[in-house]
């Protein structure tokens, strides 16, 4: 049997999203049972992806030449907009949370110019 005195896992920011779950299947490990028998993480890792010109899968697989058309930043913030944000932006929690929250919590979190004019950090201020 070994033993160890130091605290392996502590709980500080950068180890990770379950240091919990580290400590648990450390401790499991220690009385000698298998932890990835007993344990299994519930979150799966999400990917999101969008085909940003046509074309772009079959590129990215090697199955045609990719084309020389990129989107631009401004077409590629648009399409962002409408795909995650206004379908976001209407959903029911989303405008009962902004409702609780109000405009005291956006103006806590911008900074005033010499104006006291609010500037987005899109706006370059």
């Amino acid at each position: 049997m070994s033993r160890h005195d130091s605290r392996r896992v502590n709980n500080r920011f950068g180890e990770g999203t379950s240091p919990r779950l580290r400590q648990i299947r450390e401790g499991l490990d220690a009385l000698g049972l298998k932890s990835d028998a007993i344990l299994h993480h519930a979150t799966p890792r999400i990917f999101y992806g969008c085909e940003l010109s046509p074309g772009s899968r079959s590129a990215l697989l090697n199955l045609t030449p990719a084309t020389d058309t990129y989107a631009t930043c401004p077409d590629i913030g648009a399409a962002w907009r409408r795909r995650w944000v206004m379908n976001r932006a209407r959903r029911e929690e989303t405008l009962q949370a902004l409702e609780r929250l109000g405009p005291t919590s956006v103006r806590a979190s911008l900074h005033a110019d010499a104006d006291g004019q609010f500037l987005l950090p899109i706006d370059g201020g």
